[in-house]
């Protein structure tokens, strides 16, 4: 068992480093490395824990395909950002899906507003939130929030490295690191 939870840990890190490096490359996380690392996590829970650890890893995935399926229709989060923490989310569990997607959340929030005080447009980027967040309230017309076909650059924070760190996060407690 944790020869194999060793290796377990290791593949998702694997899976993990490569999407941070094609987000880097290319604002996109290959589709098959996506589901290469679903049927990975899917795999190794089922050969830890039988049925009840491949109910596990799916639970983990439709956690957060539920919680994320909206902010993807509003363009605040890119698919392969849903379907990385998706992915990850099959070797962890929901447990782990939830704290992967709150520190994933966290960790997002202190590099964009890094960002805006780097670029100076805090104050402005705020507005357009709060613009935003009414138009939604009031039930006017929902435009996506973010143009993720033409990403920013100076506005743009690269999600899956937050995934990535959150995960890390999440295996050093599990493990007592």
């Amino acid at each position: 068992g944790d020869g194999l939870q060793v290796v377990m840990d290791v593949c998702l890190l694997a899976f993990l480093s490569a999407a941070v490096w094609m987000d880097f490359r290319s604002y996109k996380v290959s589709n098959t490395l996506i589901a290469a690392a679903l049927a990975s996590g899917l795999t190794f829970n089922l050969m830890l824990a039988g049925l009840r650890g491949a109910a596990w890893a799916m639970a983990g995935c439709l956690l957060l395909f539920i919680l994320l399926f909206p902010l993807y229709c509003l363009s605040m989060l890119g698919a392969g950002d849903v379907k990385l923490l998706m992915a990850a989310g099959s070797f962890t569990g929901p447990v782990g899906g939830l704290f992967s997607l709150s520190a994933a959340v966290f960790i997002g929030a202190v590099f964009s507003i890094t960002l805006m005080i780097k670029h100076r447009n805090f104050f402005q980027r705020l507005s357009f939130l709060w613009s935003y967040l009414t138009q939604i309230i009031s039930g006017h017309c929902v435009k996506p929030y973010y143009d993720l076909k033409n990403p920013g650059r100076r506005e743009t924070i690269h999600f899956s490295l937050c995934i990535g760190l959150a995960v890390c996060l999440y295996l050093a407690a599990g493990r007592g690191i």
